[in-house]
């Protein structure tokens, strides 16, 4: 059957909502396929850089009291001074449980008229319609929908991106671990590397601090809460209070994509890219790539060309990514080679200010995503 809707959204987390919300606010109309019946506890770092705290603000008023700001980032190397960069101005970050922002956006999901939100139905195959006017057809079991746009915000294991054939087979990611303590908030995001994993520390509401571990699916699959706080004290930290959740595993793992939109399908989140966490920036890029899939999907109901709004998506969400994408490689980089972190010293000794210059252009992806010029 045809719906009236000409624009599916596949998914109802971060890209999804942030990608229906903005949809809404521009009059166009939508469907949210969301295959969880509720909201979901994802293992992550727990931390939205001030982009996405900008960005969801705008759709949840009432966000900065579901969490807690923090002023900047701090990384701590084997060998190194602590490196990192404090925002500047009036400009935070917003640490916030994972579930409780989730259950916020699917409140704000099912409060707009312009937003048909079906929780709990999954996709089950995406192929090409045979009438061109519907563009896709979306198999959900019992029944079917058909779409002019469809956006992908699935995931890492997205439906959308493999029924598009817009995956190349390349997979990439790791594992993560998160769990919560009760103890005093840092006022930074801090990242510890050392034994083998990377240590994320993000202040919560409510007196909390998220741990999350990046590594191995070998190194992480051993700890327990007692060997979570051995790990924790041999890499120099020492949670004031105790851990308040049990360990969680997850892999974040996901094939590369070949490119971003086609054909009207538009992918954005994790769907769009696996970015390594080590930059602590996959909430933020839901969220922007969600509002650029928003912004391309409006323009073409209001009459824009396919190839035109495509276009546009994939030189705008590229270059948006672009600082994310490059601080990422550095400090990856800086994490595997002993090497680099020789010179890095060294070029941090001279140039203190280095780091957080390089990472300014992430305060500002807003206003690149936002521009075509």
């Amino acid at each position: 059957m045809s719906d009236a809707r000409p624009v599916v959204v596949v998914g109802g987390s971060v890209a999804g909502a942030v990608c229906a919300l903005q949809l809404a606010q521009s009059g166009v109309p939508s469907i949210v396929l969301d295959q969880h019946g509720g909201a979901v506890d994802k293992v992550c770092g727990e931390g939205l850089q001030p982009v996405g705290r900008e960005l969801l603000g705008g759709l949840l008023p009432d966000l900065d009291e579901l969490g807690r700001t923090f002023d900047g980032f701090e990384f701590r190397f084997p060998g190194l001074p602590p490196l990192g960069w404090s925002f500047p101005g009036s400009i935070r970050g917003l640490g916030i449980d994972r579930k409780r922002l989730g259950e916020a956006l699917r409140a704000a999901l099912a409060a707009r008229p312009e937003i048909d939100f079906r929780p709990g139905v999954a996709l089950r195959s995406l192929e090409r319609s045979t009438s061109p006017a519907e563009g896709w057809r979306l198999e959900l079991g019992a029944s079917e929908l058909h779409a002019r746009i469809v956006i992908g915000a699935d995931g890492v294991r997205s439906g959308v991106r493999t029924g598009a054939g817009l995956a190349d087979g390349a997979r990439r990611g790791r594992w993560g671990l998160r769990c919560r303590y009760r103890a005093a908030p840092p006022d930074r995001v801090r990242i510890h590397f050392g034994a083998g994993v990377e240590i994320y520390l993000t202040p919560l509401a409510d007196g909390l601090t998220s741990v999350a571990i990046l590594g191995s699916e070998e190194r992480l699959r051993s700890l327990d809460a007692s060997a979570v706080d051995a790990l924790l004290g041999e890499s120099g930290i020492r949670p004031e209070g105790p851990c308040v959740s049990p360990p969680q595993l997850l892999p974040h793992i996901g094939p590369s994509v070949s490119g971003p939109a086609a054909h009207g399908v538009f992918l954005c989140g994790d769907a769009a890219l696996v970015l390594d966490p080590i930059s602590g920036a996959g909430m933020t890029l839901a969220a922007i790539t969600g509002a650029l899939a928003a912004e391309s999907a409006t323009t073409i109901v209001r009459g824009e060309s396919l190839r035109s709004a495509t276009a546009r998506f994939v030189r705008t969400s590229g270059r948006a990514t672009r600082p994310y994408r490059a601080l990422t490689s550095f400090l990856l980089l800086l994490a595997r080679s002993e090497r680099a972190r020789w010179c890095a010293e060294r070029l941090f000794r001279r140039h203190p200010d280095w780091l957080a210059w390089c990472a300014r252009p992430t305060f500002r992806a807003l206003a690149l995503s936002t521009s075509d010029a």
